[in-house]
């Protein structure tokens, strides 16, 4: 999704708008900061879509960390929430796609 996003003239993607875009210098400091695009980037080769812990796991996180970024972007209308089971019998919970 390449909409953007005006702000004070400057146009931001959706990932920026929301302060976790691209932050290569920064995210060689601190690791505890994941960009959106590598959150994007694992949801596109899924087409089936994920879990927030599938995420979290792929991306060496916490599934709390990740869960609060793919709520973000969901909300905002980068990637897409449904419910659903992951295997027969289980509880429903989220599952994120990309768009």
């Amino acid at each position: 999704m390449e909409e953007t996003l005006r702000t004070e003239g400057n146009l931001k993607s959706p990932t920026e708008a929301l302060g976790i875009g691209k932050t290569t210098a920064v995210r060689s400091q601190f690791k505890a900061q994941l960009p959106a695009d590598d959150i994007l980037n694992i949801l596109r080769t899924t087409p089936s879509g994920l879990t927030a812990k599938e995420v979290a796991d792929r991306l060496g996180s916490t599934p709390s960390n990740i869960g609060s970024r793919l709520s973000k972007l969901a909300a905002y209308g980068v990637i897409k929430r449904t419910r659903g089971r992951v295997v027969p019998h289980a509880s429903p919970c989220a599952i994120y796609s990309f768009l």
